[in-house]
């Protein structure tokens, strides 16, 4: 009887400390279609009207490139995607209350924000915000030559940020094979941000 008790206990203890390690994972991120991808606790998917598209790397000239395969991807699948050099060309960020003003003025109200994080995929956040919309012009931007100097395997991080919300909604991994052909490097980096994006509903 004792056995059997202390057996039952041990099966109830197990059982319990299984449910807490489950609940706690739900508390700090919602399941994605890809299990790896990280979505707050809470988020809907809304009919964005208009979503600004950044990518935080250097050159402005292949900012600009990376934008326009994004958001001509998205576009063509009629998603309301706009390059963030269109409104807000280089510079334009300095002033915090008037890029403020210029975003709802504009009507943006999500934003899909593109970081490089090199040849070598890193664990750890590689751009800062302060946990607002507003703050996305001031991450880190990455000096990337697309055309010419990366060789092997390239990770980016993706962010989606709403305009009401505090904080990403929605982070993933994108990894891609480089290749000196531009356009195709473009495009595989737009094809696999999408494939992410839409299979986890958050668009």
């Amino acid at each position: 009887m004792t056995l059997k008790f202390h057996a039952c206990l041990r099966t109830g203890l197990i059982v319990l400390s299984l449910f807490f390690v489950l609940f706690q994972g739900c508390k700090s991120s919602q399941p994605t279609a890809s299990g790896n991808n990280f979505l707050a606790p809470g988020y809907k998917k809304e009919d964005y009207k208009k979503i600004l598209v950044l990518a935080l790397v250097k050159p402005e000239k292949n900012k600009k490139q990376m934008e326009d395969a994004i958001s001509g991807d998205l576009k063509d699948r009629r998603y309301p995607t706009v390059p963030a050099y269109k409104d807000f060309p280089e510079g334009s960020q300095i002033d915090t209350a008037s890029f403020r003003k210029r975003v709802i003025e504009a009507g943006y109200d999500a934003a899909i924000v593109i970081s490089y994080l090199g040849q070598i995929e890193k664990v750890q956040e590689h751009t800062q915000y302060d946990g607002t919309f507003f703050s996305i012009f001031y991450g880190y931007y990455s000096v990337i030559d697309v055309g010419t100097n990366m060789v092997g395997n390239a990770f980016f991080q993706v962010d989606f940020f709403t305009r009401d919300k505090v904080g990403t909604q929605w982070r993933a991994p994108i990894r891609v094979n480089t290749t000196n052909d531009l356009p195709l490097l473009l495009q595989m980096i737009a094809r696999n941000l999408r494939i992410q994006i839409t299979g986890d509903n958050i668009i």
